[in-house]
């Protein structure tokens, strides 16, 4: 006899009435709880206990997360660790003191939710779990997150133990999904690529008044699709001091979702797992200072060359740290942080002027490839009128371009929303430096070079 004949036998010994009524029940409850949150079973409890009627369990029921109804108790699993948060720390209306921590496993099915209270959050079997290490799980209950899902409760009588691989479940390696191939809506999830921008700390203030962080990031995959990331709650303590765009960069614990605009975007929280490629420290760095920006940041933002023609951002993070230099000067930095092309200064750091020191800034319009940025003098043969232009979500914005050609070439530059005014500025035959401009294939397969808010158009007669 199965678990849920027994289970239902024992229901019908003492409501023999609902013998022809039950299976029916079950269908109900399973309708209104939501479809793919129940099992038979799992509906069979709860109807027991609409009616004031107590099942006994068998002594031990183990299952496989799949096999997870709400309502379940006395549950044993084997899983393997995806990731683990911090103990948090959170009180009751009644002043009750609580302490939790989470736990995301999986199996060879899918994931779920271990939830760790009070003194089981801080066992000493679980401190060193890294993702893909294999536990047991015993004597755990089962209950209902936000969203109707069930989740592993772990309480006083349970036990959460560290076992040697399970071979049947897949590893973390195996698991993982290049970011190319992201294309639907999940949770829990391992992704792998490479960062193709600088990664960004922002600070701001949320729905609650509070202060908050997160770390902004894009990855590419490996047929070149790049997708942005978000990490809420994230901030960039536990990273390496050196990343350079290119580096293979792995996710442990994030979700997928729709941007308003339509396109898919990788979401995670403070307890996702960034895993890099090792760097060695950071190097000094040689610039030409392209430009100082001061207006609508907390600390001017320097641009600068190198003599590769790569473009960097120099970010002030010590106002207490003087930058003395100015636009055309060579400065060699010792930076803390490079992240991508953004280089961070603080008080840690070193700058040093290099006096007759060359270093060539612009490229040749023939010479430009999409995925970087440029600095480009040309002479500006024609411009368009602004057009305005509906996006996806009905947002109204400008849109302006130029043809510039320099002897080796012509390019079209276009600006949308504040970058309109940059070109606005422009008459045919003048002759412009445009400094830190992004080069993007156009739809016509041609490369274009596309304004951003650290551009600048100097006017060269």
């Amino acid at each position: 006899m199965s678990e849920f004949d027994e289970l239902l036998s024992k229901l019908l010994v003492q409501r023999p009435e609902l013998q022809h009524d039950i299976y029916k029940m079950i269908e109900e409850k399973k309708k209104i709880v939501g479809a793919g949150y129940l099992t038979d079973q799992g509906a069979l409890f709860l109807i027991a206990a609409d009616l004031g009627i107590k099942l006994s369990e068998p002594f031990k029921i183990e299952m496989n997360l799949k096999e997870l109804y709400i309502g379940a108790r006395e549950v044993t699993l084997e899983a393997k660790v995806m990731n683990m948060s911090p103990i948090k720390r959170f009180s009751r209306k009644d002043g009750e003191q609580l302490l939790l921590r989470t736990i995301t496993i999986y199996d060879e099915y899918t994931t779920t939710s271990v939830k760790l209270w009070n003194d089981k959050s801080n066992l000493k079997e679980i401190k060193n779990l890294k993702p893909g290490d294999s536990i047991k799980i015993i004597k755990a209950y089962i209950r209902s997150d936000i969203n109707g899902e069930p989740v592993v409760n772990i309480g006083q009588n349970a036990e959460v133990t560290s076992i040697p691989d399970i071979s049947r479940i897949p590893t973390i390696d195996s698991i993982a999904t290049d970011v190319s191939d992201i294309n639907y809506v999940k949770k829990n999830l391992v992704v792998t690529g490479s960062i193709s921008d600088t990664i960004q700390l922002i600070k701001f203030t949320n729905s609650k008044g509070q202060q908050s962080k997160a770390l902004k990031l894009s990855m590419k995959g490996n047929n070149g699709k790049i997708v942005k990331v978000i990490l809420w709650g994230k901030d960039d303590s536990d990273l390496p001091k050196n990343i350079p765009i290119g580096t293979k960069t792995r996710l442990i614990g994030v979700k997928t979702k729709n941007s308003r605009y339509g396109n898919m975007e990788i979401h995670g929280n403070e307890y996702t797992l960034i895993e890099v490629d090792d760097m060695e420290q950071p190097k000094p760095i040689t610039l030409k200072i392209l430009d100082i920006i001061k207006n609508g940041f907390d600390s001017p933002i320097a641009l600068g060359v190198n003599q590769e023609k790569n473009i960097f951002k120099i970010m002030n993070n010590d106002n207490n740290t003087v930058i003395d230099y100015k636009i055309n000067d060579v400065v060699e930095f010792w930076p803390s942080r490079i992240y991508g092309n953004t280089i961070t200064i603080d008080k840690n750091s070193s700058i040093k002027l290099i006096p007759d020191h060359i270093i060539e800034s612009r490229t040749k319009i023939a010479n430009i490839k999409s995925g970087k940025e440029y600095c480009v003098e040309a002479i500006v043969l024609k411009i368009s009128d602004i057009n305005t232009i509906r996006t996806k979500i009905g947002e109204i914005i400008e849109m302006a371009s130029m043809l510039i050609e320099d002897d080796s070439g012509n390019i079209w530059v276009k600006g949308w929303r504040n970058q309109t005014k940059l070109i606005g500025m422009c008459l045919i035959g003048d002759i412009i430096n445009i400094i830190n401009v992004d080069a993007k294939e156009g739809i016509d397969g041609k490369e274009e070079l596309l304004l951003n808010r650290f551009s600048a158009i100097i006017k060269k007669n």
